[in-house]
C-alpha cells in the first residue's frame, strides 16, 4: 500500500511541477527542481514485476524539462537570454539525475524478482 501511496505522489509532483515550468523567470528552475524531486521519489514506488509509476513520471519528468519548461526548451524562445552553457549543464544534470534513478530502479526490480519464489518452485513447496 505504501509504495502505490509513493508512485502516485512521484506522479502528481510531476504534474504539479509542469505549471512552474511554463513561467518566465526562475520559477521554471523550481520546476525543474520539482520534477527532479519527482523522479527520485518514484524509486520508492518500484515493487514486484511493477515499475508503471517510475515510467509515468520518467514520461511527464521528459515532456516537462524538455517541451515545457520555458527557460531551456528545446525549440529556443524568441528572446533567449540564458546562456547555452547553463542549458547544457542543467541537461546534464537531469540526465545524470535520470540515468542514475533509472539504474537504480532497474537493480530494485531485479532483486525483487530474484527474491520472489517463481509459480513452478510455489506450487512444489505447497505440495510438502
Amino acid at each position: 500500500m505504501g509504495r502505490i501511496v509513493v508512485g502516485w505522489t512521484a506522479v502528481l509532483l510531476a504534474l504539479f511541477a509542469w505549471l512552474p515550468h511554463s513561467l518566465p523567470g526562475a520559477r521554471c528552475i523550481f520546476g525543474f527542481l520539482l520534477s527532479l524531486a519527482a523522479i527520485v521519489l518514484s524509486i520508492g514506488s518500484v515493487r514486484h514485476q511493477s515499475m508503471g509509476y517510475f515510467q509515468a513520471t520518467l514520461i511527464l519528468v521528459v515532456v516537462g524539462i524538455l517541451g515545457l519548461n520555458s527557460g531551456w526548451r528545446l525549440v529556443a524562445s524568441l528572446h533567449d537570454d540564458i546562456p547555452p552553457q547553463f542549458k547544457l549543464s542543467l541537461y546534464a544534470l537531469a540526465g545524470v539525475v535520470i540515468a542514475g534513478c533509472w539504474y537504480a530502479d532497474k537493480t530494485i526490480d531485479t532483486a525483487n524478482r530474484r527474491d520472489t519464489p517463481s509459480s513452478s518452485q510455489s506450487s512444489s513447496l505447497l505440495l510438502l
